[in-house]
């Protein structure tokens, strides 16, 4: 069983709290970690892209994103990431962020999914490096649950000239007819563009945007199913940030199928165990370790 201080337990949400991220499909948290915290996970990422790496996953795989640095701009993405340089581990496992997720989903227990470290060059206002309009839900579908969650940890201020998270506020509510489960599984991270939202706003759904400042320190926390994204960075310095998935106690693999008929994978399934019938084990503790449980 997980425990928490005194101090640590003042900075899990409220009641009211949890009631705005179940309304609106996102939160943003107070200041949860603190400059030191911040700075060593800095200090991770620099190790990282100078070669270092503490757990390096077996190269006979290699079913993972892990980008590098264009002279052109766009996005660099570095997966599994809280597993493979150990000060950003320290920082994603501060267990006021799971026991927040925890909270927020109604869960007794959360795992690690996978997480992923995204820099957004600076002054590449017009490169590829918008982040397009998207549910996690729509890479996740091998999973069961529909409550898992993910931890998008700015490590500096991050405000909308850096091309912030964006919210589809209340998106992951949405009535779920086939229109809307067509949008909530398209696969649209890569988009520069609103297409989508154009599409969207034609079928009249409420598309509402919220754009979400955060100061270091702060966590914003969103549901599976809401749709998020992220416009350019036109500002001075690179945008650096964590995203850390997570799933519930309940969560499983599954066998699901897209519409072309192929099977569904997440990298994350190539990496765990196998289970009694032969699946993708996604309770592995070396790759999906408990971050929080309270039995």
């Amino acid at each position: 069983m997980s425990t928490l201080t005194a101090q640590q337990q003042g900075l899990l949400p409220s009641e009211k709290d949890v009631g705005f991220y179940r309304e609106h499909g996102w939160y943003v948290s107070g200041d949860i970690l603190n400059r030191t915290e911040i700075d060593d996970a800095k200090r991770g990422v620099d190790l990282f892209y100078s070669g270092e790496e503490d757990f390096p996953l077996p190269i006979e795989v290699r079913k993972y994103a892990d980008g590098t640095a264009s002279s052109s701009g766009g996005i660099r993405m570095n997966d599994f990431i809280a597993l493979r340089k150990s000060e950003i581990r320290r920082m994603a496992f501060n267990p006021v962020i799971a026991a927040s997720a925890a909270r927020l989903v109604g869960t007794s227990q959360i795992r690690m999914f996978t997480s992923t470290l995204l820099v957004k060059p600076a002054n590449h206002g017009g490169a590829k490096d918008r982040i397009g309009w998207h549910t996690d839900r729509a890479y996740w579908r091998s999973c069961t649950s529909e409550k898992m969650i993910t931890a998008w940890v700015p490590l500096h201020d991050c405000d909308v000239t850096m091309g912030t998270l964006c919210m589809l506020d209340g998106s992951h509510r949405w009535p779920r007819t086939a229109r809307v489960q067509e949008f909530q599984f398209e696969r649209d991270f890569g988009s520069q563009d609103d297409e989508l939202i154009r599409r969207m706003r034609d079928a009249g759904l409420p598309v509402h945007i919220a754009q979400l400042e955060l100061r270091a320190g702060q966590i914003s926390f969103h549901h599976c199913l809401t749709f998020h994204g992220s416009y350019s960075n036109l500002s001075g310095r690179d945008r650096c940030a964590i995203s850390i998935h997570m799933q519930d106690r309940e969560n499983r693999y599954q066998r699901v199928y897209d519409d072309r008929g192929e099977l569904c994978h997440h990298n994350t399934d190539w990496y765990v165990r196998q289970d009694s019938d032969m699946c993708p084990d996604l309770t592995d503790p070396t790759y999906c370790p408990v971050m929080w449980e309270t039995e």
